[in-house]
């Protein structure tokens, strides 16, 4: 079933029609929500509230929209309030909920997951509001429009925030001989 019926039954009082719209986006929900905290203990408290402000505003969800942005800017949101709450930021394990499949000699992986274990590092090193940004563009693949309208920012923030973010993390990366 997708979205648009899901939402209808929702609001015409069928609560259990909103499980569905959980499974088909608790993964981006979870994954926003990990890059903000960097604890997955707190991603899942977040990812929790933001499904339950997303259920309890869907009267205000304009009919017709992609539900998937909304969603986001909602957790985007969670995560924030989360994050001003609970300073300093947080820090901790960094996971993926699916690991990627690929089969990779024993070498190979050992370099990516240095890499990536380098780059999830220095992406968590950012301010939140940098995190989020690079979260939605390079790691989500929304649009700088989308990240705009999730984020509330206006695309020449977003882009700045984008660049200001590149040139920290080369400059993090380069330090540790990764650039």
């Amino acid at each position: 079933m997708n979205d648009e019926a899901l939402i209808g039954r929702c609001l015409s009082g069928d609560i259990e029609a909103f499980e569905g719209l959980v499974v088909a986006y608790q993964k981006p929900v979870y994954n926003l929500a990990l890059r903000a905290t960097g604890n997955a203990e707190d991603a899942m408290d977040v990812a929790q509230e933001a499904f339950l402000k997303a259920f309890r505003s869907l009267p205000t969800f304009r009919r017709g929209s992609p539900f998937k942005p909304w969603l986001l800017t909602v957790a985007a949101n969670t995560a924030t309030d989360f994050l001003r709450r609970r300073r300093p930021a947080a820090t901790g394990e960094f996971k993926e909920m699916d690991p990627p499949d690929a089969s990779p000699g024993p070498e190979e992986i050992a370099e990516k997951g240095e890499r990536s274990r380098c780059l999830k590092d220095a992406i968590m090193g950012l301010a939140p509001g940098y995190r989020i940004v690079v979260e939605l563009f390079h790691i989500q693949g929304f649009s700088l429009g989308e990240v705009s309208e999730i984020t509330g920012l206006n695309v020449t923030t977003v882009k700045n925030r984008l660049f200001r973010a590149r040139r920290m993390l080369r400059e993090k990366l380069a330090g540790r001989g990764l650039s």
